[in-house]
């Protein structure tokens, strides 16, 4: 009612009032011919008018703006823009903006949006100050615990109940058991810290069960495993006994009606959880999607259950699910269409950026816009007008904040068109819209008032803590890491295993040691005519232990027995000839008086050959890269030459101790070359020179820690700082590595 009549007549499909144009030439009228049920026209209806002007008289808006200064400012009275940086910083705002009205007795509010990611991350910032906010999308019925339960059993049907599903519904709030939550929480902890803990992320579910039933030895037990009672051990069997009860029947649902999936998933369900499924707020939400897919399952007759089991995710996730006491809230985040029939007394358009808000228009792949004419069809471009519709209806209110982000992700992002125009008509009459008192609270919720930098740990415990006995690898591991020592040693802190480490290396390399080990020790001297027969006898033997890891015999043993063929001919060709005896895992020791002080240095040496000339030739065997010549000859990796020390004292216990004439490494690759035989190359030293200086290296390095002044540093040896080392989080690598600024 107030554009004049040429900008009237200009309404093209991206107006928010072309809709109304159409239907009064229907009815054969014009705009004199409606009446106003609100005389008086407001100054915000003016300022939305002129903000909504066509593109194609804007030349008028110099004429239309001169002199209403007053009118532009009362039109713009109630109105601020949140200018935010990123779409984090924007939910926060409306966030600050939506608790600040519920400050006020009574008042009411809502953001209104289209992007559904804002409104999510809406909702998670408001929980800072635990705030419920009324979805009028809700959330999809999938992300309650029953329908999740459900997802979760549907995913371990799929996967024959891989250890990572397994994983996930054990540790599911409704996943009891028929136990009180107390006791299912506990059974759920020990049984993730004795059988989800161990590797079995290559395991199938008989796997995980064997490894809950069984307690083995505590040789090779992580400290936390070591230190269950009985009773705990018990408790973990017990689960693994109703699980075998309940999920078992799931391995067996393949191909077969879709309502009988839909059954033996339920059952499942019920199963794990008991009356939760039937008996929660979104239990008749989701027994209703059963139902219908149920009733729906004719037309699928006998199909895989990979076919019922995307029917059912998607049913889940597509339908939305609220909570009653949801729609008692204040607070309310609503779609374009909704806020249409709701005045709060506040206002948010959030997500107000080009592409979003109006989002771009799309033909369809269909008909193209001559076509769309010829069939009397609207354009595309009419979603646009029904956008800007919906923008205006919501300017209407008496509190409006406007919402924009300046990038979203990495890309730059632009505020949308009308923002842009109402600014421009705001800088025309010098008043200021901009808010920049919520955007600075922002900053402020998240700023401390001092910032103190964490520094490297430095930690120096009592000399009576320190340890007096290490190994020839915690040693280089002192070298390297001696933080590590300090976390393991004394604080007694052992890392647990990753539920998703996909491939268990240290468990291979234990195999593979242990095959060699028991071959070495029933060969001590010479080989029998089918030495590649008896190693091949004794893997399968070792191999069998693990038949429930399929990737040790899938992988790990056919990667072996090409290295066993490569290494029994090596091994009857190019060592055996020049030695006596052969003695492999052999344990030993070697004692240091260091100033009073008595230090054990030990050792499990993989293969120690007592040569012809009496000399020892130790092997290591290394499944992973062996270190350079150069690591070895600076003293980073002294785990030979140390052994050499510890021989050279008879520290092994062996027939004849003395002198080492040579180390090297035995790698087991089972690839192309499948072995190989490599010995460190020292340039600048002999061995024997080089034994001695790394002895002591080694006294000095215990003298300077046997000073409660020498702190336990992490990272001594400028380990790559991409690299992810066990005990960083304990050190808190990533907050000191790069100068300490606290992120």
């Amino acid at each position: 009612m107030t554009l004049d009549g040429a900008s009237w007549g200009a309404i093209s499909p991206q107006h928010p009032q072309y809709a109304l144009k159409q239907f009064l030439a229907h009815c054969e009228t014009d705009r004199s011919g409606v009446a106003d049920l609100t005389p008086g026209s407001s100054d915000r209806v003016w300022l939305a008018g002129e903000t909504m002007r066509p593109s194609s008289t804007t030349d008028n808006w110099l004429q239309a703006l001169e002199g209403n200064d007053d009118r532009i400012a009362a039109g713009a009275a109630g109105v601020r823009i949140l200018a935010c940086d990123s779409l984090e910083e924007e939910a926060e705002a409306i966030a600050f903006v939506l608790r600040e009205c519920l400050e006020a007795e009574g008042k009411t509010a809502a953001l209104v949006t289209p992007d559904r990611t804002l409104a999510r991350m809406v909702k998670a910032a408001l929980t800072r100050w635990n705030i419920g906010i009324d979805d009028s999308a809700g959330e999809p019925l999938a992300k309650t615990p029953a329908a999740s339960l459900l997802l979760l059993l549907c995913d371990a049907a799929l996967s024959d109940i891989a250890p990572s599903d397994l994983a996930r519904i054990i540790h599911h709030p409704l996943a009891r058991f028929g136990k009180d939550e107390h006791e299912a929480e506990r059974r759920a902890s020990v049984f993730d810290l004795a059988v989800m803990r161990r590797k079995p992320s290559a395991m199938n579910f008989d796997g995980c069960l064997m490894l809950a039933r069984s307690r083995p030895s505590k040789k090779f037990l992580h400290p936390a495993l070591q230190r269950l009672s009985d009773e705990e051990w018990s408790l973990c069997a017990a689960l693994a006994a109703d699980l075998e009860l309940q999920l078992r029947p799931l391995i067996a649902i393949k191909t077969g009606p879709a309502d009988a999936h839909i059954e033996m998933l339920l059952a499942a369900a019920r199963g794990a959880a008991g009356d939760a499924v039937d008996n929660r707020p979104e239990s008749r939400a989701l027994l209703d999607a059963l139902g219908g897919i149920k009733a729906e399952a004719q037309r699928l007759g006998q199909c895989a259950f990979t076919e019922t089991a995307q029917v059912l995710r998607h049913a889940l996730q597509s339908m939305p699910f609220r909570l009653p006491e949801q729609l008692k809230q204040r607070l309310s985040i609503l779609g374009p269409l909704e806020a249409r029939l709701i005045k709060p007394d506040t206002i948010i358009l959030g997500g107000l950026n080009e592409g979003v808000w109006p989002s771009q228009p799309d033909a369809g792949p269909w008909l193209n816009r001559p076509m769309r004419d010829v069939l009397g069809l609207q354009q595309p471009e009419r979603q646009i007008g029904q956008m800007a519709h919906d923008f205006v209806q919501a300017f209407g209110c008496a509190n409006v904040y406007l919402a924009y982000a300046r990038r979203t992700g990495s890309a730059t992002a632009l505020p949308c068109r009308w923002l842009l125009r109402l600014e421009m008509i705001c800088n025309w009459a010098k008043v200021e819209i901009h808010d920049g008192r919520i955007p600075q609270l922002v900053a402020a919720a998240d700023t401390p008032q001092r910032v103190i930098p964490t520094p490297m740990p430095r930690p120096k415990p009592p000399l009576a803590l320190r340890p007096r006995s290490l190994s020839v690898t915690s040693i280089e591991k002192l070298i390297g890491d001696a933080y590590a020592i300090y976390a393991r040693k004394i604080l007694n802190l052992a890392p647990l295993e990753d539920h998703e480490d996909e491939e268990d290396y240290a468990l291979r390399g234990m195999l593979f040691h242990d095959v060699l080990g028991e071959f070495g020790q029933r060969f001590p001297a010479a080989l029998p005519a089918d030495a590649l027969e008896a190693l091949l006898a004794i893997a399968e033997e070792r191999f069998a232990a693990y038949d429930a890891i399929p990737e040790a015999r899938r992988f790990w043993l056919p990667r072996f027995r090409r290295f066993a063929t490569w290494f029994a001919g090596y091994d009857r060709i190019e060592l055996r000839p020049t030695l006596q005896s052969v003695h492999a895992e052999t344990s030993g020791k070697r004692v240091f008086d260091i100033s009073g002080a008595v230090f054990d240095l030990t050792a499990c040496a993989d293969r120690i050959d007592i040569l012809k000339d009496g000399t020892a030739r130790i092997l290591d065997f290394k499944s992973g890269e062996p270190p350079s010549g150069r690591a070895v000859e600076r003293g980073e990796h002294p785990q030979l030459t140390l052994e050499a020390a510890i021989h050279a004292k008879n520290g092994f216990a062996l027939p004849a101790g003395g002198d080492t004439s040579e180390i090297a490494y035995v790698k087991i690759s089972g690839g192309d070359p499948p072995g190989a035989y490599i010995l460190p190359k020292i340039r600048d030293h002999d061995l024997a020179t080089l034994v001695r200086e790394h002895t002591e290296g080694l006294e000095r390095l215990i003298l300077a820690f046997d000073d409660e002044d020498t702190p336990y540093v992490p990272r001594g040896r400028n380990d790559d700082a991409e690299k992810s080392l066990d005990y960083d989080h304990l050190s808190r690598f990533r907050e000191w590595v790069s100068g300490g600024d606290g992120e």
